[in-house]
């Protein structure tokens, strides 16, 4: 049996890591920052860097609010800072969220953080200790080898419906791309492929996924039938059959914890 298959792969989160030590006592504590550029670490991302793997590509950015609401660090660049920020002691809520967050880009991965309870001691230096999720979700399209035997320009049209009014966003990938969507208020996806076959007429097939999740990749693919061996007798009617007569579904789901 030939079909389309549609994969959902876990998306991943950043990992920052922490401790304390000794610094020369006094009325205020530091905030250590030459560190926390080094432990952006990737744990998994959309194309699979390895896991540990510092992510040069982010530009990070952090925030401090004290216990009075008081926003005393204000979408610090982390990426190049150095050193140790002066603090007075006390707790504070952090922000930490990559340059595609902050400046609403769309079509990119986006990565935010808001956590309460950071402790900045007198008279020691903090090391933070966050994991940083990716709040939207990215659909790729992943052809097989072989697909290009029958059918070119293939072009995945990705809608995304949204609930309360908000208006639907259509993103195309080509093979091998991803495309990245707001998770706030999304219903459902309509993924529409299509290509031409070797008689250069067009053909689409079609699925809808539901119960999308942030932090996740939705690949889209085809699978190809096990045998080619028939393909070069009737190379058009049997792309066409293989094409036309099978949905996408979804075959298995993986998170990252």
């Amino acid at each position: 049996m030939k079909q389309i298959i549609c994969y959902i792969i876990g998306l991943g989160c950043f990992i920052l890591t922490a401790c304390q030590q000794e610094a020369t006592p006094g009325a205020v504590g530091y905030l250590e920052m030459a560190s926390l550029r080094k432990a952006i670490v990737t744990q998994t991302t959309v194309n699979a860097r390895a896991v540990g793997e510092v992510d040069a590509t982010e530009t990070w950015y952090i925030s401090l609010t004290n216990e009075n609401n008081e926003k005393v660090v204000a979408d610090q660049e982390v990426n190049s800072a150095t050193g140790k920020i002066e603090l007075p002691a006390g707790t504070y809520a952090v922000e930490i969220k990559n340059a595609s967050y902050m400046n609403g880009e769309s079509n990119q991965a986006k990565y935010y953080l808001r956590q309460e309870g950071l402790e900045i001691v007198a008279g020691k230096v903090t090391y933070p200790a966050y994991t940083v999720p990716m709040v939207n979700f990215a659909v790729t399209l992943r052809l097989p080898d072989g697909f290009d035997t029958y059918f070119q320009g293939a072009v995945l049209q990705v809608k995304a419906l949204y609930t309360g009014g908000k208006s639907a966003v259509i993103l195309n990938a080509n093979n091998g791309e991803s495309v990245y969507f707001d998770n706030d208020g999304i219903d459902y996806l309509e993924c529409v492929l299509g290509a031409l076959n070797q008689d250069n007429e067009s053909v689409t097939t079609m699925c809808t996924v539901t119960n999308i999740e942030p932090a996740k990749n939705y690949i889209i693919t085809y699978t190809l039938p096990e045998s080619l061996s028939d393909a070069f007798v009737m190379p058009t009617l049997l792309a066409m059959d293989r094409w036309q007569t099978h949905n996408l579904t979804i075959l298995q789901e993986e998170t990252i914890e």
